[in-house]
């Protein structure tokens, strides 16, 4: 990291140790630093808050919205989001703003109450529809503060949620988003992303398992 700030992580959980390997070693999100005019970032999926440390690192006076429905993960994400804020006081900046917002909730493609459910590999959790579990949200709740008008960075790892996500109701948060970094979870969610896309002239590119479409604009 650049950043001088650690981060906190379970030494014996194996999703951990694969997202710090892939966020900090093998630098799969760097295709997204340089983007210019970036004030609003959106992490779906954010788990422990790595990625969101990570894209802080050279955006960090950008808002950070953080989605995690998994109550463990969410403390810890709160936990490594509160790092920023002691590093920042520890470098004297007094009343800087840190700019995270952090939701224990899904996205969906509505406001509704979800399961949640452990994966195969009990490295990740996923959400299912008709539970009772943990709230989900589409993304046009972003935009009800008048403080956002734009997603700049869109990046989700939601366990094949996307698939929900991107089949319904995307429409108006997808034509105020600018760049999008997801995870593709299965041959489905990925015929029904680009089916989404298909209004949109973007530049594709892929890094490790992400898909990236950067500069969306409706056609």
């Amino acid at each position: 990291m650049n950043k001088d700030y650690a981060v906190h992580f379970r030494p014996n959980n194996a999703g951990d140790r694969m997202s710090l390997r892939q966020v900090f070693y093998e630098q799969i999100f760097a295709p997204l630093k340089g983007i210019q005019d970036v004030k609003l970032i959106v992490d779906a999926g954010a788990y422990v808050g790595y990625v969101s440390l990570y894209l802080h690192q050279f955006y960090p006076d950008t808002e950070i919205i953080c989605f995690e429905p998994d109550k463990e993960n969410f403390e810890w994400l709160i936990k490594n989001i509160s790092l920023v804020e002691i590093e920042t006081r520890m470098h004297g900046k007094v009343g800087a703003r840190t700019g995270f917002l952090a939701w224990n909730a899904a996205v969906w493609s509505k406001h509704t109450k979800l399961e949640l459910l452990m994966s195969d590999k009990k490295t990740a959790t996923r959400v299912v529809d008709d539970g009772n579990d943990v709230w989900g949200f589409s993304l046009d709740e972003v935009f009800k503060s008048d403080k956002y008008h734009k997603i700049d960075i869109l990046k989700m790892d939601i366990e094949g949620a996307e698939q929900e996500v991107f089949s319904r109701n995307y429409q108006s948060w997808l034509d105020r988003t600018r760049n999008i970094c997801i995870e593709l979870h299965s041959g489905r969610c990925k015929e029904i992303f680009f089916k989404a896309m298909e209004a949109y002239n973007y530049e594709l590119s892929t890094s490790g398992e992400l898909t990236i479409c950067k500069g969306i604009k409706r056609k």
